[in-house]
């Protein structure tokens, strides 16, 4: 009947079922959960927003601790890693919320559990969850290299010295087990507090962006490099100087402060969300502030070791999303997102947004624009949120295409056409960005009473596309900014100007066969092109004031965001403007391909 039962939830009939509810391969690993949660634990909605979950589907977050303190070699105990065995079981039961927290600690945290645990065991639960997991593995303890292989490893309580191979795990082997944890698990993170560390990096896994929290990922992060001594605090009865600084920041929230989103209603109403959520890129810039602070270490007369971060996925495939944690739901964390964002009315909890957007308080942390069957709601998340990052430039910026890379700048809008006649480095600019591999597109800065057809022949006569160019632009500014503008505004009056604009559109249509894409402001959208511009792609420019304001009406979202106009570029002297595509890389293939 046993057999029966574990075999129709996904366990192997041999599984031996634990009184908390586990199930593992013996009885005797049953004393190494510190913390099991039955599947009817209501789950935190930030959890269950970024890992996609719908309704009736679990959950599961599993921690492994291996904390290593105590060592049969002479002297070579580590107080601080009891510490943060400590810390940790704490910071992750009470704190994160975590669903399983098991804990090796010293002649407990053999090879064979290890690997058990952090392969077998956490793999076999897809077919409970079916991926809907995120498994973090934490390790403070000693690790050591192999001068002549030039691998590193961690070393367990029992060896005689760092040289007793059974009693070491090689940071390879350690990298292949979570490349199979990455292939069975949505999100996989491994923390590791031991010198060398950064051993676990067995190739240059390229790609990825550690700040979006709901695509699938897996990441390991260290406390310093491949070949680095890792040092605590001398006279210090605390933790390891790595673990402390994450569980402070996190605790804190102060390891990430500036992750909120911001919304706009149909009104043009705009709003500010506090995340509450620590995502890993800001953990690892926290990280290493913190160490940067602590000055020199008197040990070695140099400054301590920085922590470093990199993907674990299977295969060299690019994370694109990355681990994230809980940040506490502060009054300090809402302050700084309503200080970040002036001009926007801050939600900071569940029953604010209910209230005010009719929808629950978690939204998508990723390349999105819109809230999932809210299509009125505008998102405008973290720009570093985003997969795809582009500029735009003109002859008034000076670019050295040698050094512009194609993996920092994912497309690239360049003035072709303006009131004045063609751009004078539109030629040279069209043709570099091409001949490198840039993405690249067309804009034309829109002159307000000038015939739209005129316009329109400039633009044809200058700008010739090829298959993989982005849509045509027509930058429009309104109200407009130079004085011969406003004044022509003001006399042929606002209808027209907007007819003109609809004109212009509808040529560069038929012309290229593709819908162009519009620039403007709030105003752009808000008033001068209100119920008109429904049916063009939106390049939503709403730039530092400090913060953009995102005043987007309507019920159509935006395609590109202009966010800055004080990015910084190798390759592009001075700062230039930078924006976000709404979507995953494949959706910008797609929006490449057209129809526009």
């Amino acid at each position: 009947m046993t057999a029966t039962v574990l075999a129709s939830s996904g366990a192997r009939a041999e599984d031996f079922s634990c009184d908390n509810g586990a199930l593992v391969k013996d009885g005797t690993l049953c004393q190494f959960f510190r913390y099991y949660a039955a599947d009817d634990k209501e789950q935190d909605p930030r959890v269950v927003q970024q890992l996609g979950a719908e309704s009736g589907q679990s959950i599961r977050s599993i921690a492994i601790i291996v904390a290593i303190d105590h060592y049969g070699m002479e002297d070579s105990d580590l107080p601080p890693a009891k510490i943060d065995g400590d810390n940790l079981e704490k910071f992750l039961i009470d704190g994160q919320k975590f669903d399983e927290v098991i804990v090796l600690r010293n002649e407990d945290a053999t090879k064979d559990r290890i690997e058990y645990f952090v392969g077998d065991y956490v793999n076999s639960l897809y077919a409970l969850y079916q991926g809907r997991t995120r498994v973090l593995f934490a390790y403070s303890g000693h690790g050591t290299r192999n001068l002549n292989s030039g691998g590193s490893s961690l070393v367990l309580s029992a060896a005689t010295s760092t040289a007793d191979l059974p009693h070491l795990i090689p940071l390879s082997e350690l990298n292949e087990k979570l490349h199979q944890a990455s292939q069975a698990n949505f999100q996989v993170l491994a923390l590791i507090n031991a010198c060398y560390g950064a051993g676990v990096f067995q190739s240059a896994d390229a790609g990825g962006n550690p700040f979006i929290t709901s695509s699938r990922g897996a990441h390991a992060m260290t406390a310093g490099s491949p070949d680095e001594l890792v040092w605590s605090r001398p006279g210090q009865t605390t933790g390891s100087i790595f673990f402390d600084a994450i569980i402070r920041g996190i605790d804190s929230g102060d390891a990430d402060k500036s992750n909120h989103v911001l919304l706009a209603n149909e009104h043009g109403e705009s709003f500010v969300v506090p995340s509450y959520i620590v995502r890993l890129g800001s953990l690892l810039q926290y990280v290493t502030e913190k160490v940067q602070d602590l000055g020199i270490n008197p040990a070695t007369k140099k400054a301590y070791g920085f922590p470093w971060l990199g993907s674990v996925m299977a295969s060299g495939a690019p994370s694109e999303g990355a681990f994230f944690f809980l940040a506490p739901q502060s009054e300090k964390l809402a302050s700084a997102a309503a200080s970040k964002s002036p001009a926007s009315i801050l939600l900071a909890s569940a029953t604010e947004v209910k209230s005010q957007l009719g929808t629950s308080f978690s939204f998508p942390s990723g390349s999105v624009n819109s809230v999932p069957d809210h299509p009125g709601l505008k998102v405008f998340n973290p720009p570093e949120n985003y997969a795809v990052h582009g500029i735009d430039i003109s002859q008034w910026n000076k670019v050295d295409w040698r050094r512009l890379s194609p993996k920092e700048v994912g497309f690239v809008y360049i003035r072709a056409t303006a009131t004045s006649g063609s751009d004078k480095a539109f030629s040279s600019n069209w043709k570099e960005a091409r001949r490198r591999g840039f993405v690249r597109g067309a804009y034309h800065y829109f002159g307000v009473c000038e015939d739209p057809k005129k316009q329109f022949e400039r633009i044809a006569s200058v700008v010739k596309t090829s298959k993989g160019d982005l849509p045509i632009a027509v930058d429009v500014d309104w109200p407009p900014l130079l004085d011969k503008q406003k004044n022509c505004a003001a006399a042929i009056g606002k209808e027209r100007v907007a007819s003109n604009v609809e004109t212009l559109l509808q040529l560069l249509e038929a012309h290229y066969g593709r819908k162009p894409v519009l620039y403007g402001n709030k105003d752009v959208f808000n008033d001068l092109l209100l119920g008109r511009s429904d049916s063009y792609p939106i390049w939503f420019g709403e730039r530092d004031k400090p913060a953009p304001e995102a005043k987007l009406g309507g019920n159509r979202s935006w395609s590109l965001w202009q966010y800055t106009e004080r990015k910084l570029i190798t390759g592009i002297s001075g700062l230039t403007d930078g924006s976000v595509f709404h979507g995953t890389s494949q959706e910008f293939s797609d929006f490449l391909a057209g129809p526009g």
